[in-house]
């Protein structure tokens, strides 16, 4: 599985997949909600699928390295160098991408979800 998401973490995980998956999972469960007559219990399981992306994309950096490998890594002290290496700005990519992940995207699709299923109820 690290094997997969170390091949496509450009696309897979990156920090706004989520947020692209979630817009066309709202899309078609209005859809669907409005072809059934029952809008409510329909954007009440968009909110609730929508949460859950938000909550995956939280877990980015851990669901990318795994958590030892997350946890030596959020302990290690980086002095520096004089030129980055190639490495280290494939790090440094990964690092701003988690950063977006955990700071914008994710709380981001976690509210939109909570607030759809809450008003749900209200729809008709």
């Amino acid at each position: 599985m690290r094997e997969f998401f170390n091949r496509h973490n450009a696309t897979v995980l990156h920090p706004w997949a989520g947020a692209w998956l979630s817009l066309l999972v709202i899309i078609v469960m209005v859809i669907i909600g409005y072809d059934r007559n029952n809008l409510s219990s329909y954007a009440a399981l968009a909110g609730a699928i929508v949460a859950v992306l938000g909550v995956l994309t939280l877990g980015r950096p851990i669901i990318r390295l795994g958590y030892s490998e997350w946890l030596r890594q959020s302990k290690t002290i980086d002095c520096g160098t004089f030129s980055p290496t190639a490495e280290e700005h494939k790090s440094a990519l990964e690092y701003e991408r988690d950063a977006k992940s955990m700071q914008i995207t994710g709380p981001l699709l976690i509210s939109i979800g909570t607030l759809l299923n809450g008003a749900s109820g209200f729809l008709q």
